[in-house]
């Protein structure tokens, strides 16, 4: 119990009594524009939405609260979108604080973003491999890196501090390591903690916390099976070049065809045979992505030169 306390403690002092998240503005932009459309479904509205880990979190955050009292917890963002509707989720982006940074810190948290659709979209695709829980995967993918967008939001000093000690350690030590030793506490943790007082799907925040824990075992619950497929997903994000991080990147000699070994993918009911056929689905699906984040950066551009 008093363990307990110190972490919470902990945490408090590392985020701030109010947690807040920051979302890519861009994505906030068109959004809104985008919701504004009377035609507009809210099966392509969500498609727009599950862009940006910080607006899908919210959206969960709320569908799941008391206020909406529904008696079963969502872990589909798409449903949740359909639940709430189009006024509530434009209320949900204007009430996201949009962070504008500059310099090396955007290109960071650019990177955190695009890094969080990536494992998304291979998280989907190795539940759809495996049968099962492709929706959930997808929301446990976005929201892997929870933590780093809400350490950065709320404490940019103490993200840094611990990037830069990481940068300096060369990837001898993991940045969940070099968190661990700085902050005392990583960004995994901070993400399941924030999620838990946000009352986000015990499973989704158990996925969250364990996403730097694979398991070599047998998968005896949905949390263990989400856990493992966003670190899978993760590993392989680093493996082709996609991190999370600007600096060194301990993954870079490894090849993404033999990065998985038997232990880490028969949990999930894969095998390698499985996995060099999803393997090509998973590299078109990251390169056309890069399409989407050429257009939103198209847009920033315009909208920087209107506004200017």
């Amino acid at each position: 119990m008093a363990q307990e306390k110190e972490i919470w403690t902990r945490f408090y002092q590392l985020v701030g009594q109010d947690v807040q998240i920051k979302s890519f503005h861009q994505i906030v932009q068109y959004l809104l524009q985008f919701a504004s459309l009377p035609t507009i479904s809210s099966k392509d509205l969500a498609k727009g939405i599950i862009m940006d880990p910080a607006i899908s979190a919210k959206v969960l955050a709320i569908v799941n609260s008391p206020a909406v009292g529904l008696r079963y917890q969502v872990k589909d963002l798409a449903y949740a979108v359909s639940l709430l509707g189009h006024q509530q989720i434009r209320d949900i982006m204007l009430g996201i604080a949009i962070f504008n940074f500059s310099g090396k810190e955007e290109k960071q948290m650019v990177r955190i973003w695009k890094h969080s659709f990536y494992c998304a979209q291979i998280s989907e695709i190795l539940a759809r491999a495996a049968g099962r829980l492709q929706a959930e995967a997808f929301t446990a993918g976005l929201l892997h890196d929870l933590g780093k967008i809400i350490l950065e939001s709320n404490n940019p000093s103490a993200f840094q501090t611990a990037l830069k000690n990481w940068e300096y350690h060369r990837g001898k030590l993991q940045y969940w390591e070099s968190e661990k030793e700085i902050l005392g506490m990583t960004h995994s943790e901070i993400g399941a903690m924030a999620g838990m007082l946000w009352k986000l799907p015990e499973e989704i925040c158990y996925s969250i916390l364990a996403h730097h824990a694979p398991k070599t075992g047998i998968l005896k619950t949905e949390a263990e099976y989400l856990g493992q497929t966003a670190h899978i997903a993760d590993l392989l994000c680093w493996v082709l070049n996609r991190s999370s991080l600007i600096g060194p990147n301990p993954f870079s000699l490894r090849k993404p065809e033999t990065c998985l070994p038997p232990e880490l993918l028969s949990p999930l009911g894969l095998n390698q045979q499985i996995y060099q056929e999803i393997l090509p689905e998973i590299k078109e699906k990251i390169s056309k992505s890069e399409t989407i984040f050429e257009w939103i950066k198209i847009q920033k551009e315009n909208f920087a030169k209107s506004a200017g």
